[in-house]
């Protein structure tokens, strides 16, 4: 079946993702004629992947809300009345895409979603065909014994700083998988989704700059650098 594969790279983890959801995708799909990703930062290893695997990369240069989101509607209206596609696949875990969805629908093609479990709406997940999960194909590293401190019912303000660091830590085991690097955005909505009242356990500049403070104060787990078009943030998992 000719299908069309859209990726929103602000939107998904990282190499390692993309790299098993291609791999399940070739393994059910005949053929993929459009290949498509978007976003405001794709690392050298992401890029080099996409383009040997026939991907049109475009980049955005100047970092506007929902400036990725605008450009992937477009591309897909454009694919919409073009009849030898049958199937359009969409990497994504944002909810904005709803009506495009729809639109997608109604020109008779098939739409299969692949996004994070836990971060997309139940909305997105029962519009397409199908919802594949992709935290079903990432392996995940145990985790301490730290969850069983999760379900205390003890107020997150009276942890100790060494508490509230292994909580971290393990949640980003947890987020991380096998992967070794992040974008920062990625991470904390999903670091958000598994446990909001640890975030609420940090200031508003200790959020805001997240990558900062934890590199900050876990110089031996967590780095950091700027993409080259410095619009996004990648985080480093260093253990």
């Amino acid at each position: 079946m000719t299908t069309a594969i859209i990726i929103d790279i602000d939107n998904i983890g990282g190499l390692y993702d993309i790299q098993v959801l291609l791999k399940h995708i070739n393994n059910n799909n005949n053929l993929s004629i459009y290949k498509y990703a978007v976003g405001n930062y794709v690392g050298d290893e992401l890029n080099k992947f996409l383009i040997s695997n026939g991907f049109d990369i475009e980049l955005n240069s100047i970092k506007r809300k929902n400036r990725s989101d605008i450009k992937i509607m477009l591309y897909i209206t454009r694919l919409l009345n073009d009849n030898n596609i049958k199937k359009i696949i969409l990497f994504s875990s944002d909810q904005d895409f709803d009506l495009i969805i729809k639109e997608i629908f109604k020109a008779n093609k098939i739409v299969e979603i692949y996004g994070y479990n836990k971060s997309t709406s139940d909305r997105i997940k029962n519009m397409g065909d199908i919802f594949v999960p992709i935290d079903k194909f990432i392996p995940t590293r145990k985790s301490k014994s730290v969850f069983s401190i999760v379900k205390n019912k003890t107020s997150l303000k009276k942890f100790s700083e060494t508490i509230k660091k292994d909580k971290l830590i393990s949640l980003s085991n947890q987020i991380f998988g096998n992967r070794r690097e992040m974008l920062i955005s990625v991470f904390k909505r999903e670091l958000r989704s598994y446990d909001k009242k640890l975030i609420e356990s940090y200031n508003y500049y200790e959020w805001r700059y997240f990558e900062k403070y934890i590199t900050n104060k876990y110089p031996k787990d967590f780095n950091y650098k700027k993409g080259n078009n410095g619009l996004a943030v990648v985080l480093y998992k260093l253990k």
